[in-house]
């Protein structure tokens, strides 16, 4: 018999995920566009754990990893305008 809530909870981890790492729309929908995983984010995200300095918060891990797969992408190029602006 398949599980009904399986939907569900597949929405409640991507809630919990965005509010816990602090992502925007965009970047779940980007993470799931690229299969990431919400169970496995504390692997990617930086800020979890002090000892690892070099890693970067996972909302520009993702960014990072969407613009190298999908340059073409009106969602990769936002990003990119966007760290054209910071610049400035």
């Amino acid at each position: 018999m398949p599980n009904k809530n399986k939907g569900q909870n597949k929405k409640e981890l991507w809630t919990e995920a965005a509010k816990k790492y602090h992502l925007t729309q965009n970047q779940v929908m980007m993470a799931k566009k690229l299969g990431l995983n919400p169970n496995n984010f504390a692997k990617y995200a930086g800020n979890s754990s002090k000892k690892k300095t070099w890693k970067k918060p996972l909302s520009e891990f993702i960014e990072k990893m969407y613009m190298s797969k999908y340059p073409e992408s009106p969602e990769a190029q936002q990003i990119i305008n966007k760290q054209k602006n910071q610049r400035k």
